[in-house]
Order: structure tokens, then C-alpha cells, then sequence
């Protein structure tokens, strides 16, 4: 995807990678919470617009650190996971910026598909390819209706690649 990445097939480093998000509840109350089992497929093209994102979140892997929460948020007015239990991300397109790459792409969440962007930074330049990424969703748009669960939710990525 970057000129420093060699093409071929990669993944998220499970074990370097977070997937988290952090939200206003009720009464202005702030949550973070992060998803504890993914997969992803990371094709690096021969050019950066060759490149491709994929990866799948389940939904029921929802850490907040209250056991209850992660309970209401399984729920079908949230993420219904008994009846959506992923959630997926497919990338459209792949653009290199000059801090970074911007990433666009249909993001799943229950029923209902939507286009996002992000900008994904390079966050070390040495080592294993690490990147930060930041996505602002609104859950209404995904039919998210469950009281103190409809404002904007922030997305973060901090992902480390790994050569599959």
C-alpha cells in the first residue's frame, strides 16, 4: 500500500493491534471498549490503487469492561448479534496522501452498508509496518437505536502488519 510495504498478501498482528472505539453514553458518560476477535486481509499491490482492505469484527467480541454493557450492547436495538454477528469492513479505494493513505470503503454494521473514509498514518518507521486510523460513525445510520447508544462513535485502529 505505502512504498515501504513489499507486495504480497498481510495481516493484522493480533497480538500488536487494537481495535477500539470510544462513545458518549447516557447522561454524557464516556466509554471505551475495543473488539477482542477480528480478521483481516491486507493485499499490497504493485502500486497503492492495486492495494485492497478487508476485515471482518465480531460483533459478540465487544469489550467495555463491564460485563452488563457488553451484554446491552449484544442486544437487537445495538448490535443484534445473534442475528449480525460480524460486522465488515471492504475497502473501495486506496489513496497515498503525503502523511499517509486515505482509505475508503463500505463499512457493515447489522443490515446496513455505508461508505467511509479514514486517513491511516504511518506510525513508526522502522520495524513492523504500524498504522493509526481514526473513523467518526454515527450508529443511527446502521439502525442502532437503543437509548444512550445513538451518538457518534470514534473508531480507532492502531494496527500492526504482518506478513501472512
Amino acid at each position: 500500500m505505502d512504498s515501504e510495504l513489499s507486495s504480497g498478501e498481510w495481516t493484522l498482528d493480533t497480538a500488536a493491534t487494537s481495535i477500539g472505539f470510544q462513545a458518549k453514553a447516557a447522561f454524557g458518560m464516556k466509554v471505551n471498549g475495543r473488539f477482542v476477535q477480528y480478521d483481516s486481509a491486507i493485499t499490497v499491490g504493485a502500486s497503492v490503487a492495486e492495494s485492497a482492505v478487508s476485515s471482518v469484527i465480531w460483533t459478540d467480541s465487544v469489550d467495555t469492561g463491564s460485563k452488563l454493557r457488553d451484554e446491552h450492547l449484544g442486544a437487537d436495538n445495538v448490535f443484534a448479534t445473534a442475528r449480525f454477528p460480524t460486522a465488515e469492513f471492504r475497502s473501495t479505494s486506496i489513496v497515498q496522501t503525503p502523511t499517509g493513505l486515505n482509505v475508503t470503503g463500505t463499512l457493515r454494521v447489522r443490515d446496513v452498508s455505508r461508505s467511509v473514509t479514514f486517513q491511516a498514518t504511518r506510525s513508526v518507521t522502522a520495524g513492523p509496518p504500524r498504522y493509526h486510523a481514526t473513523v467518526v460513525v454515527s450508529p443511527k445510520e446502521y439502525g442502532i437505536t437503543r437509548w444512550g447508544t445513538t451518538k457518534p462513535v470514534k473508531v480507532i485502529l492502531d494496527a500492526t502488519l504482518k506478513r501472512v
